[in-house]
């Protein structure tokens, strides 16, 4: 199972064009990086006139694009998204390569931010639903030391493939994960979030 992961991860991962992003620039020097991904039918946009307002002065901020994809919730409507989800419940069937292909592409985002002079250790991912589903997974299975992660109203994908092949967390156990989900969300439950967290705990994250 950890071979077959790995090299679905590579063959993603031989393109070497980036996602579209709205970038905004440091207002000083930078010495870190923020990525974060937005929800299903959202772009980065909104999230990126918000979240430049929060970060620190020496923070750059990258809010990349999900491409046109059809949804099957959506009857095959093409819309913004990282992969395909064909419900949201924990038992639902998943699209594992999209899911992959999507934390590969974050991944390369990263890789660009490591290459230009910010170490991993200045680099904190996160997104909010399935943007923040993408960034949880990426952060559990590449082994970078990230300053860590945010998620908000998201879930863990593969739980099950990584519940069962814990060889495929790489992450390092002391990550920090900042997590939120409200009691009353409508389309991701609150049960999901909930889940995420005990995963975590499984995995002996400690932060």
């Amino acid at each position: 199972m950890g071979n077959s992961l790995t090299c679905n991860l590579d063959s993603v991962m031989s393109s070497t064009r980036l996602l579209p992003a709205v970038v905004s620039a440091s207002r000083t020097a930078q010495t870190a990086t923020y990525i974060f991904l937005h929800g299903l039918g959202d772009s980065g946009h909104g999230w990126s006139y918000a979240l430049k307002y929060i970060v620190p002065d020496y923070c750059k901020l990258i809010c990349p694009q999900a491409p046109s994809i059809p949804v099957t919730p959506n009857g095959g409507i093409h819309m913004p998204a990282w992969y395909d989800i064909y419900a949201l419940s924990s038992d639902a069937r998943q699209d594992g390569s999209g899911i992959i292909e999507a934390s590969a592409q974050l991944d390369k985002l990263v890789q660009a931010e490591i290459d230009s002079g910010i170490p991993a250790d200045r680099i904190v991912i996160g997104g909010f639903s399935q943007g923040g589903s993408v960034a949880l997974c990426s952060a559990l299975t590449k082994n970078r030391h990230y300053g860590g992660v945010t998620c908000l109203s998201c879930w863990l994908p593969l739980h099950t493939k990584l519940m069962v092949d814990q060889t495929l967390v790489t992450v390092p156990r002391d990550l920090a994960v900042f997590q939120c989900h409200g009691t009353d969300d409508c389309i991701v439950p609150f049960e999901m979030g909930h889940a995420k967290h005990e995963l975590l705990k499984r995995f002996q994250m400690s932060k």
